[in-house]
């Protein structure tokens, strides 16, 4: 037999079995809140499953004090912990940084590959310099403002959806958060604020809105740059020539340098287009060959004086400079040009055969 019961206030209603046995199904709350009855097996319930994963949560090895000690005498660190400045932790399946109070002289911290969820428990560490936590489960960029000397933050291959809480960090200079779940200009948005950065590592993240130019264009010390793996890459129309002419710090960008002849021919492109780039190319080439060493060699030659009856000029290249004679045994002279960069050949005088010749002219 089914029972239609109502809710008070509500237009719903359910559909229950009629027990014959009323009592299991009736619940009564007590002076301290709970309840019995069914209701009050099912919130025991809830809290036994919450308990459960709060202990499954934290089970697997853990960062204790006594496992901080006996790895610092297995690696020959000291056994005083404030005098360590590098601890090693990674690899090793933890899910809580913890216990590092007493690390207060740190510079380097390795904790990449865990399981950690959460950047916590790092007040002591404020001389930390090298921060690496990539490879974990982290999804938010936190608890760092203590970290004032920290220098360089890697942070990659993670779930990190947006890059916040950082622009306390005065001397942070590299940041590597490739690899999480970066997507909008909002995302990114807070790097305007952080004027110190210098090497940036966004590559292979889910960004692919042109817009996150004006963001790094903010940033005053940007000098290198990846994006690789971003759709943006494709949507930013001649990629390259456009990010050099409006990053003016940059000198490497994804997988290359950004050589002076790029960055010139770029901003001969952004005023020129095509034909001012080719001319600005050009002229750069000219320049080139004009401080080759082929060329001063040849300016040097020009001026070198030679014997008479000297029929075969020759010169060799060292790594010591270029040598300009008048043949084997002559009378003239020899003359020494300055050391040439890349100078590793050498040249040849007169075959066996001209010297035969020669010889025997001199005899008739």
């Amino acid at each position: 037999m089914l029972k239609l019961a109502s809710i008070s206030g509500g237009c719903y209603a359910r559909l229950t079995p009629l027990s014959t046995h009323p009592a299991q199904h009736s619940t009564a709350r007590q002076s301290d809140g709970s309840y019995t009855g069914a209701q009050g097996g099912l919130g025991e319930k809830r809290l036994q499953t919450s308990a459960l994963e709060k202990h499954e949560k934290h089970s697997g090895p853990r960062m204790t004090k006594k496992f901080l000690k006996d790895h610092c005498k297995q690696n020959k660190l000291y056994m005083t912990p404030y005098l360590n400045d590098t601890l090693y932790l990674h690899f090793q399946g933890f899910s809580i940084i913890e216990n590092l109070e007493e690390y207060t002289g740190l510079k380097c911290l390795w904790l990449e590959n865990n399981w950690l969820q959460r950047i916590e428990n790092l007040d002591a560490q404020t001389d930390l310099r090298c921060l690496f936590l990539h490879q974990n489960f982290i999804r938010k960029l936190e608890n760092l403002e203590h970290l004032k000397k920290l220098c360089t933050l890697n942070v990659s291959n993670n779930y990190i959806h947006t890059i916040e809480n950082i622009s306390c960090l005065p001397d942070l200079s590299t940041l590597q958060i490739s690899n999480n779940k970066l997507e909008t200009v909002g995302d990114i948005e807070h790097l305007s604020q952080c004027l110190s950065i210098s090497v940036l590592d966004l590559s292979h993240n889910l960004l692919h809105n042109p817009e996150i130019l004006s963001v790094l264009e903010a940033m005053p010390e940007l000098c290198v740059l990846n994006l690789v793996g971003n759709e943006v890459v494709k949507k930013i129309p001649n990629y390259r020539k456009t990010m050099i002419v409006r990053l003016k710090q940059l000198t490497f960008l994804d997988d290359r340098p950004v050589f002076p002849k790029d960055r010139a021919c770029a901003e001969a492109w952004a005023v020129g287009g095509l034909e001012g780039e080719q001319q600005e190319r050009e002229k750069k080439n000219d320049q080139m060959i004009e401080r080759s060493p082929a060329r001063v060699l040849i300016q040097h030659l020009q001026d070198v004086p030679v014997g008479p009856t000297c029929k075969v000029v020759f010169f060799s290249l060292g790594e010591r400079g270029a040598w300009v004679s008048n043949g084997w045994g002559g009378s003239g002279r020899t003359a020494q040009c300055p050391p040439l960069r890349g100078a590793n050949s050498k040249g040849k005088g007169r075959t066996r055969q001209e010297r035969v010749e020669e010889k025997e002219e001199g005899k008739g």
